[in-house]
């Protein structure tokens, strides 16, 4: 009976021992530790997107940026208040479809 309770007494040392190096590591063999020291964070992330979308103004930007500005009312507003204007629509041949309206 002696050997069997120094068995149980060493297992239960040995597990708490176990128990205790496990609880001692975790931190450090686990996810979170990994994701905490070696994934970037999202500080850093946004620094190197800004960085590569940096780009110079293209030929087009410039040109867009100097140009005057259409003005509505004496473009487009004219043209669709007045009953003067040169267009005209017409019905372009159907294709034996029938019309919308009927």
């Amino acid at each position: 009976m002696a050997k069997f309770s120094y068995k149980h007494l060493l297992f239960v040392i040995i597990a708490i021992l176990f128990i205790y190096y496990l609880v001692e590591n975790y931190d450090t063999s686990s996810v979170t530790y990994a994701m905490k020291h070696y994934l970037p964070s999202e500080e850093t992330k946004d620094m190197d997107f800004k960085k590569f979308n940096e780009l110079p103004s293209t030929l087009e930007e410039d040109v867009v940026s100097k140009m005057s500005p259409i003005i509505k009312d004496n473009y487009m507003g004219s043209l669709l208040s007045s009953s003067e204007g040169s267009y005209k629509p017409i019905l372009n041949p159907l294709h034996d479809a029938s019309p919308i309206n009927e």
